[in-house]
């Protein structure tokens, strides 16, 4: 990585099969300053975390939760699900793009945070008979992704 102030986890998914070809990546690039995980709580993970970056995730949600930023790298055959909404979160399509969405990310992410806020309560603690169904189309949509 170009920031050797930084640290990057990597946490594969638990059903992510391809521990030995993601080692080999890091190993290959001689990246220092990389950490690749596969059992750990993604709760404290996400906590410790300054941004989270992920690509179709729950996760995303966990992160707005406890007012992280989070980046979604739209991959080439993975749609940006229509249930992040109000801006909540950067998207990045482009590799040259990544630095400066991170360093948005980082650097300023109360508009992000504000955001989120909005898309939370519209469609997580909204206190009335449909937050269930809100819940179940944004993981339905998490998982059709």
């Amino acid at each position: 990585m170009k920031h050797p102030d930084m640290h990057l986890i990597i946490k594969l998914h638990p059903g992510d099969l391809h521990i030995n070809y993601s080692e080999a990546i890091l190993e290959y690039f001689n990246l220092k300053n990389v950490s690749l995980i596969v059992n750990y709580n993604i709760e404290n993970l996400i906590i410790a975390s300054d941004c989270l970056i992920t690509t179709t995730s729950g996760t995303g949600l966990e992160a707005m939760l406890v007012e992280k930023p989070v980046i979604i790298i739209l991959l080439r055959d993975i749609k940006l699900m229509q249930s992040y909404t109000h801006n909540s979160v950067y998207q990045v399509n482009k590799c040259e793009d990544f630095e400066g969405v991170l360093k948005l990310a980082l650097n300023e992410p109360d508009h992000l945070i504000t955001n989120q806020k909005k898309f939370l309560n519209e469609n997580l603690v909204k206190v009335d008979m449909y937050s269930t169904k809100r819940v179940s189309k944004i993981i339905k949509d998490l998982l059709s992704s």
